[in-house]
């Protein structure tokens, strides 16, 4: 009687002692599995990601296109850091020139310096601009050929501003169309910013 006691005693602390053990196991191929599944849904929003820009690109290649715009004239640069998600567009063509600019900033301490060209032939240069400045400070300035300030914008806090303007050339004296042709350019500063801003710049 007492032999199956001890004997009935040691199967149950076998059993005992190798719970533990089965149970560890689960826990690692639980967590191995976890590490897998979380593996596999970050490479489908890389691949996600990857899919959207490429339509993007092909998107704005199909607009340039229909415009007209050949390969030589057209340039697209998307940019994706940790402070700004930016969007280029520029066209060259012999009087009608263009370019957007769109960005989104996030704590964005920086400067950008873009430029455009107005050529001898244009008639019309059509300006469009929309900044909105959630927190710090946005400084938007155009310049002309010479160097000289056109329009400047300074948005802070909580502010935003929506301009836009057509420069009638046709009609413009000798002196007053001389000074406008030729490159102009936008000089964009932002400080600690969280904000956005459009700009467009169209000749023709």
């Amino acid at each position: 009687m007492k032999r199956i006691i001890f004997l009935t005693m040691l199967l149950l602390l076998g059993s005992m002692i190798a719970s533990p053990s089965v149970s560890a196991q689960k826990t690692e191929k639980k967590e191995k599995n976890t590490v897998k599944q979380t593996e596999a849904d970050l490479l489908r929003q890389l691949q996600e990601m990857r899919k959207q820009k490429e339509e993007m690109i092909k998107q704005l290649e199909m607009e340039a296109e229909a415009k007209g715009i050949s390969s030589k004239e057209y340039e697209f640069f998307m940019g994706m850091s940790d402070d700004s998600r930016e969007m280029f567009y520029k066209s060259n063509g012999s009087i009608n020139n263009s370019v957007t600019v769109t960005n989104t900033l996030r704590n964005s301490t920086r400067q950008k310096k873009y430029t455009f060209k107005v050529d001898s032939g244009s008639v019309n240069i059509r300006f469009s601009l929309s900044v909105a400045c959630e927190k710090g400070k946005i400084l938007i300035t155009l310049y002309t050929p010479d160097g000289k300030k056109y329009n400047g914008f300074e948005i802070y806090d909580g502010e935003s501003s929506v301009w836009s303007q057509s420069l009638q050339l046709k009609d413009a004296g000798e002196k007053e169309r001389k000074k406008y042709i030729g490159e102009w350019s936008v000089l964009i500063k932002s400080y600690d910013a969280t904000g956005r801003y459009h700009i467009s710049v169209a000749t023709r």
